[in-house]
């Protein structure tokens, strides 16, 4: 006699949102690649990772507490 299984599935923890750098330009309202990189230099953004080769990604989380901070 084969027993039947059942699982329940665990809510899913919010997936974190990475934005290219051309959409943290947008999202951030900034003009220039050399502001943003600026910002990254002087500590006020963290470090872009790389994900899927040579592309660049901001954590859009990193994004909205640079906005709400300053």
């Amino acid at each position: 006699v084969a027993q039947k299984l059942t699982f329940t599935q665990q809510p899913q923890e919010e997936q974190e949102e990475f934005l290219s750098i051309k959409q943290a330009l947008e999202y951030l309202q900034i003009k220039s690649r050399v502001t943003l990189r600026d910002y990254v230099k002087k500590g006020l953004l963290p470090e872009p990772t790389k994900r899927g080769g040579r592309a660049l990604f901001f954590k859009k989380s990193d994004l909205k507490n640079f906005l709400a901070n300053g």
